[in-house]
């Protein structure tokens, strides 16, 4: 299981992902 920190980095380069 991922970090909160390392699956927000993961999905920062997906599109699907907004912050």
């Amino acid at each position: 299981m991922k970090r909160l920190d390392e699956i927000i980095l993961d999905t920062s380069t997906d599109d699907t992902y907004e912050k």
